[in-house]
């Protein structure tokens, strides 16, 4: 159903003077794409926001190596190196927001997902 609205939006919306556009499918394709990646930044931005709200926060590995834009392997492997820190809070290991925000801040390479 929405890909029907937006195709029809996307019709509509090309309407200039009295003549349309045709849209070929690999434009309409990309468009799709476009908007599923605007909508991944716009979920991942929500999420940051929450964070920023509490840089006191714990999060747990998979959501910490997010927060740095990092896969899990090389997140491990920099927690294993001790440059990423970590507090044992039951048995879990657990990564502090404002933690994270320092040591992006320590490694420009790497940008927050935003």
């Amino acid at each position: 159903m929405f890909k029907i609205t937006l195709l029809i939006k996307i019709f509509i919306n090309y309407k200039m003077q009295d003549s349309f556009y045709l849209i070929d499918s690999k434009t309409v394709q990309e468009l799709i794409s476009e908007i599923q990646e605007l909508k991944e930044m716009v979920r991942n931005l929500s999420n940051k926001t929450e964070s920023e709200n509490n840089p006191n926060q714990y999060l747990n590995r998979e959501k910490a190596s997010d927060y740095l834009n990092l896969g899990t392997t090389s997140f491990d492997r920099y927690v294993k190196q001790g440059e990423i820190p970590y507090r044992y809070i039951g048995k879990r290991k657990m990564y502090q927001v404002k933690e994270l925000d320092e040591y992006t801040i320590q490694h420009r390479n790497i940008k927050l997902k935003i």
